[in-house]
């Protein structure tokens, strides 16, 4: 029993004296010695930004180097690097301008080092790059934007329509973008000459010159899904199958599915009658979103039109069908099936996908929706819902 107890006694002088030991070599002492300063400092002006690298005092107490300075919306700015580090970089400016940095040592006794300063000079910002590229023309309800974003930065493109009664330019649709290239539409517009803007914005507030443009853009109104009708299917399909039936497409709810297994023939359609004949314009599609451009989600898809009824009605029909248009479905980001997904491939999964017809494609009142190929490559697809906008053409002229 003694032994035993004299065998506790040791091990806990034994801890005892490994804490005290770690504590002496782990923790340095309080003091109020200020560390030395930051030297041989190397400025990399870049857009928007500005890399510093240096050589931080040999202090065996330093805990970071910090840089402040004042960004180029008037506000002090203040970067830390660690002990372990040797460089940093100081973002937020939108103009090239001269701009004066203050670098300071600070050990773990919070000492500060006498302040060191040194000038950069940042390039023009990059969003500047890309305002330069951003195109616009007129489209049905609407304006079509593009642009490349080379930086790829992650950035708001706000766009503006001008205040007939103020003349002021009020923002009417953000865009968050940080691809490399992509193209918008901007919806809802009337179909009248109007002003219109461009500006751009990034994480830190700051906004670049606004692009100002007149267009008009053309009338197009979405398709009256009460007359809609389903016409009927190819035979040789496994199977059609519904939640609420066919019209589960136009309930505007995007929790319903609708969905056709194919039979090894290389595509799945069906065919429906708008009821009147249309000029499209272009076309809006939601799928499941339990598979994000997955499985059966249509990515190949061509839209037939034909004014004969009896081609119409006949599921088998190839002949007596005109190309209407054809798409290849895309991801924002430009990514392949099964890559991660961004946030602007999410947010345009959600918001619908949209399909823009050419203006030059005539007036039909049946449409073939036929899918081509999936994101999963089955053999079916998969619908939530799908809307239609273009103008009514008169039917004296069939």
């Amino acid at each position: 029993m003694k032994k035993l107890l004299y065998y506790m006694i040791f091990c806990m002088v034994f801890i005892l004296a490994s804490c005290d030991e770690d504590n002496e070599r782990g923790q340095f002492s309080v003091d109020s010695k200020a560390p030395g300063q930051v030297s041989d400092i190397q400025v990399v002006n870049e857009k928007g930004a500005s890399r510093l690298s240096f050589k931080p005092p040999l202090d065996e107490d330093l805990l970071y180097v910090e840089a402040k300075y004042i960004n180029s919306l008037g506000k002090e700015m203040t970067v830390r690097s660690s002990a372990f580090t040797n460089t940093m970089e100081l973002v937020g400016f939108l103009k090239s301008s001269v701009v004066p940095v203050k670098l300071i040592a600070v050990d773990k006794s919070m000492n500060q080092s006498e302040s060191i300063e040194v000038m950069i000079e940042p390039l023009d910002n990059a969003m500047f790059d890309m305002l330069a590229t951003i195109d616009y023309w007129a489209i049905f309800g609407g304006v079509k934007l593009n642009w490349v974003n080379e930086a790829e930065q992650e950035l708001v493109v706000e766009f503006l329509e001008q205040n007939s009664e103020t003349g002021l330019y009020d923002t009417y649709q953000n865009f968050y973008t940080q691809s490399p290239a992509l193209a918008v539409s901007v919806r809802g517009l009337d179909a009248e000459e109007s002003n219109f803007g461009v500006v751009l914005r990034d994480e830190f507030g700051q906004r670049t010159d606004t692009v100002k443009f007149t267009e008009t853009p053309y009338f197009e109104e979405q398709l009256d899904d009460t007359k809609f009708r389903e016409l009927p299917h190819n035979t040789d399909f496994n199977a059609a199958s519904f939640t609420t039936g066919f019209a589960s497409l136009w309930n505007n709810s995007v929790s319903d599915s609708y969905s056709i297994m194919g039979a090894d023939i290389g595509k799945t359609y069906f065919t429906m009658d708008f009821g009147e004949k249309y000029k499209l314009s272009r076309f809006k599609m939601w799928t499941r979103s339990d598979f994000t451009y997955a499985h059966s989600q249509p990515k190949h898809i061509v839209l037939y039109g034909t004014d004969d009824e009896t081609v119409a009605n006949d599921p088998l029909s190839e002949d007596g069908w005109d190309v209407i248009g054809e798409w290849e479905d895309e991801k924002p980001s430009g990514k392949p099936a099964g890559a991660a997904l961004t946030d602007e491939d999410l947010a345009y999964f959600n918001s619908g996908m949209d399909f823009e017809v050419d203006i030059d494609a005539d007036s039909y009142r049946y449409i073939r929706f036929v899918t081509l190929e999936t994101w999963g490559g089955t053999d079916r697809m998969w619908l939530a819902e799908l809307r239609f906008w273009g103008q009514l053409n008169s039917m004296s002229d069939e």
